[in-house]
């Protein structure tokens, strides 16, 4: 910029923006919206997929990686045959054990879930990172009872060492006594101390840990291990013994059990989430171009105000080019402080969206506390640079009109440009319409982990979104059509009918703006109502039974607790029940990821997509040698390519069992996929475990279902007993939340569209101001003129109408059957809710001829010669 860049800054731009304080606000309002919603669904999805590291690695400072079981549990065994891979290396073996405990009854009746890991104490305690702040903080309190060496402390019934956050909140203090339900069983609990953390590393504030003697001796299973964790201790050489350590383990080949790296474990998380987390981002950014033609509009608006500002600079020299890169230097900074602005509400936002997105990934995933979603330099970084791209992106062309447009035409105040041709922009539709079916053909793009990411669904959402924008602004004169028939009859129809027969840039703006922010939110809106009707539908046939039982302390799609096989035996057999279907979950590895084998009784009610064959499959195989047969959800047919008939091998605690596939059902939340085998199999695959994970029970005629229910939990305090009417009323709160930020982003395109008209709008009115202003002084009272403004918008709404009702169907069956089916695998109704798009369609009129009317009225108002308010 030259040396008059200055001098335009400070005598046009600071002084527009000081005396139109408040079209400045509105225009730094557009930006910061934009980049918030964009920045806060960021760091909500990055906080929400965040979760704690192992304790030992907060306790011990550093953990090399996880042994974990391919099925089943870890068996001492399996470690000694690890510490003899590792040889002469130093590397301490910390059994784990992980289950859950019930808090006592709180003031309103309800109780907290505790996570209880038992871990190798002793051993723990030696590792010398640890060795002086466990001895100052971990085991040392004047108020432990009994006193003793540490030994003597550990044989002491139940002790347990809660997190300071744990403690803090239950007010629990080494040496006291608290009671606590584990298994069914009302035990109580001894505090040996409290665990020590290190600054800025909190442990978790439900976490507690025992010795992992202490746990096995009270479940009565001497050999219990869920994983085992491998510690270098620090030293002379430490770096060189984990990367052998890592080596060896990385090449070990055991069907038994697998080796997790910290990386690999983050890896993990973040494939299993990909989906999910992409398809967040990539709605948040076509929100974002919605907000672009806003703040088009908005600049566009501007440009139409200081037209006699820039026509008198103009005229005293001030080329073209200047012109340009003054207006782009104000872009540039209403991007940097709208950027900022947006950086600081998308931060404020994600406090709150993460809680929503956490809670969403906790029941398709698995239950994690939320990490921080306050931002780092990268994303603050980030936010700007948004700002300023769509800032400046969205300035360019009225920066180019105002430089190129004569000064006689800018002080007579014509018409808008006229830009393309209707022909030109229909071709333009018709073209990306295309290229977005095109798109929507193509395979979905493989991650790394077994993820993919539907790139064809999203390229076709695009192109439909422009596409469909485009036919609209090509069509906007046909608006002038709908007119005509009055136009010979009403004066008023007629200066309608005349100015939408010359419509121009802003017309064509206005209804594009309108196209993708309606059809965005309509077909959001439909595959939000697919999915409820779909889910409703599988409710119904699935949930079939009157009472549903389940571990209280059981929290997450996937973290179920096991209902000892002597409680459900005793729930089956009280007289006013009629059958139990008792439902087992095992955790297994298939083919290196992770997935869930179920035990069902093979009669309970499925949701079929491909059902069995009459009469096969429903009593299973007999006999160790023979192959299972098995029903596997859609998920797992999609992740392992399991198509019916298709004979494979699971990993069980008996080693690998053949099943073969005969039917697939539908199952929503899951993800991961699951198989089901007969329920007898699966106990005898687990050394006989008849444990249950959930139980359907149907009660005999005219129990009363509420009063039984009532009657177990009372006797069951750590079973949680839900009725057919609560259960579908949780299942559908859970998924209402699992759409909550999809909605919130629905309501902001709505906002979207109606703010766009009325800048579009703005930008008519204050064009043909002196026009309107001539029909008043030949007799048309401003009522009139208002009306023809709202009869103006209501046109250019209907022409926007039409193609955003078009563009929702399309939008939502790429949703449903494209995005979703490639991400999630799940097979969606694809249900219209019409009376929902007839509302959104009458809305959309409603807002447009209260919005015509309005800014009419108000520019009827401004005094003459007025253009900065």
């Amino acid at each position: 910029m030259t040396a008059l860049g200055p001098l335009l800054w400070s005598r046009i731009s600071l002084r527009h923006a000081r005396l139109s304080w408040r079209q400045s606000l509105a225009v730094l309002a557009i930006i910061a919206t934009g980049v918030a919603v964009f920045t806060a669904v960021r760091l909500a999805n990055r906080a929400a997929t965040q979760s704690f590291e192992s304790f030992t690695e907060r306790l011990s400072g550093r953990t090399e990686g996880t042994i974990r079981p391919t099925s089943g549990e870890l068996s001492a065994g399996t470690l000694r045959e690890v510490r003899q891979r590792l040889g002469v290396w130093p590397a301490e073996i910390l059994p784990m054990v992980q289950t859950n405990l019930l808090s006592a009854p709180e003031a309103d009746g309800s109780r907290r879930a505790w996570r209880l890991i038992g871990t190798d104490l002793l051993a723990l305690q030696n590792l010398p990172e640890v060795n002086q702040r466990a001895n100052r903080i971990l085991w040392q309190s004047d108020e432990t009872k009994g006193g003793g060496t540490l030994a003597e402390r550990l044989n002491a019934p139940a002790a347990v060492y809660p997190s300071p956050a744990l403690a803090l909140r239950h007010g629990l203090r080494p040496g006291q006594e608290v009671s606590a339900l584990w298994r069914d069983r009302e035990m109580v609990w001894k505090v040996g101390g409290i665990l020590p953390e290190e600054p800025g590393q909190p442990l978790p504030d439900d976490l507690m840990v025992a010795d992992i003697a202490e746990i096995q001796r009270l479940a009565g299973k001497p050999d219990w291990m869920t994983s085992a964790e491998v510690v270098v201790p620090d030293g002379p050489g430490a770096e060189r013994v984990r990367s052998k350590v890592a080596e060896i383990l990385d090449q070990a080949d055991d069907p038994a059990w697998w080796w997790e790296t910290p990386e690999n474990s983050r890896a993990a998380t973040s494939t299993m989430t990909a989906a999910f987390r992409m398809n967040l981002s990539v709605l948040s950014l076509v929100g974002l171009l919605t907000g672009l033609y806003l703040i088009h509009l908005a600049w566009d608006a501007a440009v139409v105000r200081r037209r006699p500002e820039i026509a008198i600079l103009r005229s005293l020299g001030v080329t073209p080019a200047q012109i340009r890169q003054a207006w782009m230097a104000e872009a540039l900074a209403f991007g940097l402080l709208g950027g900022l602005a947006g950086a600081l509400l998308g931060v404020v936002a994600a406090q709150g969206a993460v809680r929503a997105v956490s809670a969403t990934i906790n029941q398709l995933y698995a239950a994690a506390p939320a990490g921080s979603a306050w931002p780092e330099i990268g994303d603050i970084v980030g936010a700007v640079a948004l700002g300023v791209g769509c800032s400046l992106v969205a300035g360019w062309r009225p920066a180019r009109e105002a430089a190129l447009t004569p000064p006689a035409q800018l002080l007579g105040r014509a018409r808008q440009r006229v830009g393309w041709s209707s022909v030109r922009w229909l071709s333009l539709g018709f073209f990306l319409l295309c290229l977005g079916l095109w798109c929507a053909a193509r395979p979905p793009l493989s991650l790394e982990g077994g993820a993919v990411f539907p790139w064809g669904g999203h390229a076709s959402a695009l192109c439909w979104l422009l596409g469909v924008s485009a036919l609209a602004a090509g069509s906007v004169r046909g608006a002038a059509l709908l007119v005509r028939p009055w136009a010979r009859f009403s004066p008023v129809a007629r200066l309608v009918h005349g100015r939408l027969t010359h419509a121009g840039s802003r017309h064509r703006t206005a209804a594009a703006t309108l196209v993708i922010a309606t059809g965005m939110a309509a077909g959001t809106g439909i595959m939000t109502h697919s999915f409820e009707r779909t889910l409703t539908d599988w409710i119904g046939q699935v949930l079939q039974g009157d009472l549903f039982v389940n571990s209280r302390s059981g929290s997450g799609a996937r973290g179920e607790n096991a209902i000892p096989s002597d409680v459900w035996a005793e729930l089956a057999l009280d007289p006013r029940v009629a059958r139990v279907l008792p439902v087992t979950v095992h955790r297994i590895r298939l083919e290196g990821h992770a997935t869930l084998l179920l035990g069902i009784d093979f009669d309970a009610p499925q949701m079929w997509l491909v059902p069995p064959s009459a009469g096969v499959a429903l009593v299973p195989a007999a006999g160790a040698s023979t192959v299972e047969p098995a029903f596997v959800s859609e998920s797992f047919a999609r992740r392992f390519q399991a198509g019916v008939g298709k004979v494979m091998s699971v990993p069980t605690p008996k080693g690998p069992q053949p099943l073969v596939v005969q039917g697939i059902y539908a199952e929503y939340g899951n993800e991961a996929g699951s198989v089901s085998v007969a329920r007898e199999a699966a106990a005898s695959w687990w050394n006989g475990d008849a444990s249950a994970s959930r139980l359907t029970v149907r009660l005999k005629p005219a129990v009363d279902a509420e009063k039984l229910r009532d009657q177990w939990m009372s006797t069951h305090a750590g079973l949680e007993v839900r009725t057919n009417a609560a259960l579908r009323s949780e299942v559908l709160r859970v998924f209402r939340q699992t759409f909550a930020v999809t909605n919130a982003l629905r309501i902001i395109g709505l906002l979207v569209a109606a703010a766009g008209l009325a800048l579009s709008l703005v930008c008519l009115v204050l064009e043909s101001r002196g026009e309107l202003r001539t029909l008043r002084s030949l007799g048309m009272s401003d009522n009139a003129i208002a009306r023809a403004g709202a009869m103006e918008a209501v046109g250019v709404a209907l022409v926007a109408l039409l193609p955003s009702l078009g563009l929702s169907l399309w939008l939502g069956w790429v949703l449903v059957h494209v995005i979703n089916k490639q991400s999630f695998g799940w097979t969606l109704l694809f249900e219209v809710p019409w009376d929902s798009l007839a509302w959104l369609g009458i809305s959309l009129l409603a807002v447009a001829a209260l919005t015509g009317w309005l800014v009419v009225r108000w520019a009827l108002r401004l005094p003459v010669g007025a253009v900065e308010e």
